[in-house]
């Protein structure tokens, strides 16, 4: 079959076999020979991405948005926290704690951690989204204001598309 299928694609001989055949012929001919270019090729196969490669904070800080997408915050709390251990730097494991911490009512630890964010990642705009929704919260209003308002003025001037 191989040895027929290389000899369909020299250009004389293919068109040569091909106008020999009536046109029903012609598409079993067809069909034939995209079978074999198909079965011929190697599969693209997607990569294994194997759990060796993701460092060991990254895996926590995972967990426990998976915790905080089942609403138990305590539990995600806690992942957080050894995230934050592992890794003191970890911009999106402050911004989480410290949502988890505005949703547990806890303000005063959520704004210590958005302080914490913002030493990490200064002008951020999940970092100033947090810190207004918590200061509006805790019923500091002017506060509130200044940081959504630098929130909405980062938006603008990096064009993020989808701002929550």
């Amino acid at each position: 079959m191989l040895r027929f299928g290389l000899y369909l694609l020299q250009p004389m001989n293919l068109r040569n076999y091909l106008h020999s055949y009536s046109k029903p012929a012609f598409n079993i001919c067809k069909w034939l020979f995209w079978l074999l270019i198909w079965c011929g090729t190697p599969r693209l196969v997607a990569q294994e991405v194997k759990n060796d490669s993701i460092p060991e904070d990254q895996k926590l800080y995972l967990s426990a948005v998976k915790q905080i997408d089942s609403a138990r915050y305590k539990e995600a709390l806690i992942l957080l926290k050894q995230v934050l251990k592992k890794n003191p730097s970890h911009l999106d494991a402050w911004n989480k704690t410290a949502e988890v911490k505005i949703k547990l009512k806890d303000y005063k630890g959520a704004e210590k951690d958005l302080i914490k964010a913002d030493l990490v990642s200064p002008m951020n705009f999940e970092t100033c989204k947090l810190k207004g929704i918590n200061f509006y919260l805790s019923g500091k209003f002017k506060e509130a204001k200044v940081e959504l308002d630098t929130a909405l003025f980062i938006t603008k001037e990096e064009k993020i598309d989808e701002a929550e």
